[in-house]
C-alpha cells in the first residue's frame, strides 16, 4: 500500500526494510490488502469497507473493478427520489469519488463529471453541504481547464478555514491567475505561503507556476532536510504509474520533472531518500 512507499523512500528505515521482501513491495502489498478486504466483505458484508477496497483497487489500477464494486451504490443513488442527506451520506460520497477517479482513468470523462456532481450533493443526515466533495468537484473543473466553473463550485462554502483549505486556496490561486485576476490570485497565494501545514507541498506548485524555480528548489531541499516534514514530500517525488497529464497540469508536470532533475535537488534527495519508478498509482485524483 501507499504506506510501504513511505518506508521504501526514506533511508531512515533502511535498517529494518528489506526491499526484496514481498511485504515491502508496493504492488504485492496492495494486492494482499485488496484480497483481505474482499474476504472480509464475503465473511462480514455488514462490516465491509467499500471505500478502503476501492481506494486500494485504484492504487492497483484495477479501475473496471472499482466500477463493478460501486455499481450497486451508484444505482441506488441515481434512482428517482433517492435521498441526498442520510446516515453515511459522506461515506457514500467518498466511494463515489473513487468511482469518478476510476471513470477518468478509463477515459469516461462525461461520467466522471456526473459522478462528482452527484457525490458533491451527498451529506450525512442533518448536514446541508459536503464541502470536501465540492472541493474535489472544483478541482476536476480546474484540471479540465474550466476555471470559471471551478470558482462557481466554490461559491457558497463557508469562508472559515476547513479541512482541505489548501486545496480551495490552490484552486483559487490557479483559477484567478488563469483569468488574469491578479489581486484575488495573490490573496490565495499569500494564504498558501503563510499556512504551510496540511498540503504544504502545494506551495512548490505555486512557485513552479510562477517559474521561480530556484526558490522551489531551495524549498524542496529545506523540506528534505527536516526529518519531521520530509515524508510527504518524498511521496510526491516518487514516479508513480500515471495517466498523461490533464490539460491544466501539462506545464506544471514538466516543471516538476525539471525540478527533480536539478543536481542540487537530486543530491538533497539522495542524502535522505530515493525516488523510484513504481507500478502502482499515486494519490493524485486526476493522474
Amino acid at each position: 500500500r501507499i504506506e510501504v512507499v513511505a518506508l521504501r523512500s526514506d533511508k531512515r528505515f533502511d535498517a529494518v526494510v528489506d526491499r526484496r521482501d514481498p511485504r515491502f513491495d508496493p504492488l504485492h502489498s496492495a494486492r494482499r490488502h485488496a484480497d483481505a478486504l474482499r474476504v472480509s466483505a464475503l465473511l462480514q458484508p455488514e462490516a465491509s469497507d467499500l471505500a478502503a477496497l476501492t481506494d486500494t483497487l485504484l492504487l492497483l489500477g484495477e479501475h473496471a473493478q472499482v466500477l463493478t464494486a460501486t455499481d450497486p451504490l451508484h444505482a441506488r443513488l441515481t434512482e428517482a427520489g433517492a435521498p441526498r442527506s442520510f446516515p453515511g451520506g459522506a461515506y457514500a460520497a467518498w466511494v463515489l469519488l473513487h468511482r469518478a477517479v476510476a471513470q477518468h482513468r478509463l477515459g469516461q470523462d462525461d461520467q466522471t463529471e456526473a459522478t462528482l456532481e452527484l457525490a458533491s450533493t451527498l451529506t450525512n443526515e442533518g448536514d446541508t453541504v459536503n464541502p470536501l466533495q465540492r472541493l474535489y468537484l472544483a478541482s476536476w473543473y480546474l484540471a479540465s481547464a474550466k476555471p470559471a466553473r471551478a470558482l462557481q463550485t466554490l461559491d457558497g462554502l463557508d469562508e472559515a478555514p476547513m479541512f482541505g483549505e489548501y486545496l480551495r486556496q490552490w484552486i483559487r490561486f490557479s483559477a484567478y491567475r488563469s483569468q488574469g485576476d491578479t489581486a484575488r490570485s495573490a490573496q490565495a497565494r499569500q494564504w498558501l505561503q503563510a499556512n504551510q501545514d496540511e498540503g504544504r507541498s502545494v506551495y512548490v506548485d505555486v512557485l513552479l507556476a510562477e517559474q521561480r524555480t530556484d526558490e522551489a528548489a531551495r524549498w524542496v531541499i529545506t523540506e528534505l532536510q527536516s526529518p519531521r516534514r520530509r515524508q510527504d514530500l518524498l511521496e510526491v517525488m516518487q514516479d508513480f504509474r500515471a495517466l498523461p497529464p490533464v490539460p491544466a497540469a501539462v506545464d506544471n508536470d514538466a516543471r516538476w520533472e525539471a525540478l527533480l532533475k536539478r543536481p542540487d535537488v537530486r543530491a538533497a534527495l539522495e542524502r535522505v531518500g530515493r525516488r523510484e519508478t513504481l507500478p502502482i498509482y499515486g494519490r493524485g485524483a486526476w493522474r
